[in-house]
């Protein structure tokens, strides 16, 4: 079996004062994903659609959730306020 695996490099910046899904500030242009939600969790989105598994890693790894578009998704826990690889 082929393993793919993607690693991606974010900055985060989560709002304790946020009161929707808001977009990272550190987003490329035009991307509304990573979103933080108003818990401080984290919502991340991918476009893969031949990936087999897809997972995110910030401080603790999330499986990522396929959709039938090929687009997967996954969201963390509440995450502290900061800066996160």
């Amino acid at each position: 079996m082929k393993r793919t695996f993607i690693s991606v490099l974010m900055g985060l910046c989560a709002s304790a004062f946020a009161v929707a899904q808001v977009p990272s500030p550190l987003n490329i242009d035009g991307k509304d994903y990573p979103c933080v939600n108003p818990d401080n969790s984290v919502t991340f989105k991918i476009f893969a659609p031949t990936a087999k598994a897809v997972t995110v890693d910030c401080g603790r790894s999330y499986e990522m959730t396929k959709e039938a578009d090929g687009t997967w998704t996954a969201t963390t826990a509440p995450m502290v306020e900061g800066f996160h690889y």
